[in-house]
């Protein structure tokens, strides 16, 4: 049977050790790129299609390896429709032509990501908010813009872009469809990344720290006036 000391000294270790996770914490890692895109107009049980003409152009990074996209060039392959939002503030996509690949190039190797380019929905001042997920990505190459892409990717897939005014033409889904939309427009994307928890202590855990502190001086105070009495 354990003595009353060695019980307190078992007890006092097992309270100053316990903490708990904190939650998850999120960054976000952005950039900007401009390109053309064109809105072909839709009809009765005929859909409306996007196109992504040509190559984009990366213009400015913030978050994590800032500066590294900046110059570089890609592409957003393949067509997307809609049908009549029909007085909504949102539409989902289809793509006849998925899967379909998010690329960019830094001169040597090109990054790829499967995408899949799910909704749109209006926003203020005739802007349309896009939303893609990415599946997977792949990159072999050196840029470490790119790499840290790839890694946000593989540890979240989620990448908002927005798109601002197509043209001028557009200023709500309703009209987009009728009238269609042809220009350049401009992309303002985020990947948002979780994050592994961190261990930090929270208040009961803060709490138990400070009684197996008190426990530990006890149980040596006790021990020093047991030894001082043996002398």
């Amino acid at each position: 049977m354990l003595s009353a000391q060695r019980l307190l000294a078992v007890s006092c270790l097992a309270a100053s050790v316990f903490v708990a996770q904190a939650a998850e914490a999120i960054t976000i890692n952005t950039f900007q790129f401009v390109g053309d895109i064109d809105v072909s107009p839709g009809g009765v049980g005929t859909p409306a299609t996007i196109n992504f003409l040509g190559d984009f152009d990366l213009r400015s990074q913030n978050g994590s390896n800032s500066g590294e996209l900046v110059g570089l060039t890609g592409t957003i392959a393949g067509d997307y429709q809609f049908d009549d939002p029909a007085g909504a503030t949102s539409v989902l996509l289809t793509s006849p032509t998925a899967p379909n690949a998010f690329t960019i190039f830094d001169g040597t190797e090109t990054f790829v990501a499967n995408i899949g380019l799910i909704e749109l929905e209006g926003g203020f001042g005739g802007s349309i908010l896009g939303t893609i997920n990415f599946a997977s990505s792949t990159y072999a190459g050196t840029n470490a813009g790119l790499i840290a892409l790839d890694n946000l990717i593989q540890n979240s897939p989620n990448l908002t872009i927005t798109f601002q005014t197509l043209g001028g033409s557009g200023v709500n889904l309703d009209e987009l469809f009728q009238n269609g939309s042809e220009g350049v427009a401009t992309y303002s994307a985020a990947v948002r990344v979780s994050q592994p928890p961190v261990s930090v202590p929270e208040p009961t855990p803060l709490a138990l720290l400070g009684f197996g502190l008190l426990c530990s001086v006890a149980y040596a105070r006790r021990r020093q006036a047991g030894s001082t009495s043996a002398s």
